[in-house]
């Protein structure tokens, strides 16, 4: 990430735009807060006073609501993307939706490329509605998105190698289904209790660390993190210098974008998603933050002001003594209306949502 002066600005308020009506599918956009973006620290990498404007994006259909919310935080750029698609197969009478958050690093390249090409991947890839399928669409769109950009299909991003996780989650009719690479996050919350939906792929898991040892890649220790190239991951899109071993097919190199997988059935008891990136859980571990937006939804809070009341408390105050909270943020959160029928009726349309990173202009 390279570091640039940012000139001081300051910006407050809030600005909004309205969608439709909520039987057709809703969708609300906000920019809230203040910015004061202020000389790019000595590392290039901290800025010396936090961006602290929220942007805030949310929306409902028959069957949920959305909200997505990210800050830029102390970071010089913010390097992260998501993805919102409440009809991914255009199949208005059994939708399925897709919930993601890409977390960059080395620049937000390949955060932003995974925001612009892994829906439309995933439904080319698809022949169906079952698990299989829709693991195997996952795959195949990451996978081949991790190729071509070790080819020259992308040489623009390929001569910088920056990298990104995905944690992407496909809600259907009667199943929620995870696919993650590297250490962003998907958590449920199911008869208010805490389900994990994915583990962070950390180099010094076992199983992580046999195949990166295999291939001759080399593990070191930096502060209490383990890493293999400079990267505390195991598993990335990108990275295409980590994944240059001669000799070895790619799901055999130090790092790999493999996604692992997790399905649960959709029941009534299942209250909640949240889907977010690793700046989420510096200052917060994943019981923290399910009961953090549990409180909210007790309250009666709308889901953009738990959202940015989150945010809140995962930013590192200007005075703290820990480098925890001073990544970028991004989150989504999604509460399940029920019963959650199997099909829709009266011909809903819905709105469809890929966000990237938005301007600090109001």
């Amino acid at each position: 990430m390279p570091g640039v002066a940012l000139a001081p600005r300051w910006d407050s308020g809030v600005s909004s735009t309205g969608g439709s009506s909520p039987e057709s599918g809703e969708s609300r956009s906000a920019t809230t807060g203040s910015t004061c973006s202020s000389s790019v620290s000595s590392e290039g990498t901290y800025l010396r006073r936090p961006v602290t404007k929220k942007h805030l994006e949310s929306g409902s259909t028959r069957e949920l609501e959305w909200v997505t919310a990210w800050m830029q935080g102390w970071r010089s750029h913010q390097e992260d993307a998501h993805t919102v698609e409440v009809d991914l197969f255009n199949t208005p009478h059994d939708p399925v939706k897709m919930f993601a958050v890409y977390d960059g690093h080395g620049g937000d390249q390949v955060s932003q490329l995974c925001a612009d090409e892994l829906p439309d991947r995933i439904r080319a890839a698809a022949h169906g509605r079952s698990k299989t399928s829709l693991k195997s669409a996952i795959s195949r769109a990451v996978i081949s998105l991790d190729e071509d950009l070790i080819s020259r299909s992308f040489a623009h991003i390929r001569s910088r190698s920056p990298g990104s996780t995905a944690v992407i989650a496909l809600v259907t009719s009667d199943m929620l289904l995870v696919g993650n690479v590297g250490d962003s996050r998907a958590l449920a919350c199911r008869r208010g209790k805490l389900v994990a939906l994915t583990r962070d792929h950390l180099v010094n898991l076992p199983g992580e660390m046999a195949r990166i040892q295999r291939a001759g890649g080399s593990v070191e220790s930096d502060s209490g993190d383990y890493r293999v190239g400079g990267l505390a991951m195991s598993r990335a899109i990108g990275d295409i210098t980590i994944k240059d071993k001669p000799g070895l097919p790619r799901k055999d190199q130090p790092v790999i974008a493999d996604p692992e997988f997790t399905a649960i059935p959709f029941v009534p008891a299942l209250d909640f998603l949240v889907v977010a990136c690793d700046g989420i859980f510096e200052k917060l571990n994943n019981a923290q933050v399910i009961k953090h937006v549990k409180r909210g939804l007790a309250k009666g809070l709308a889901l953009p002001v738990i959202a940015s009341s989150l945010l809140d408390r995962c930013l590192a105050s200007r005075n703290s003594a820990t480098s925890l909270g001073r990544d970028n943020m991004s989150l989504i959160i999604v509460q399940f209306k029920h019963p959650l029928p199997s099909t829709t009726t009266g011909g809903t349309v819905f709105t469809r949502s890929r966000s990237r990173s938005i301007s600090d202009s109001p």
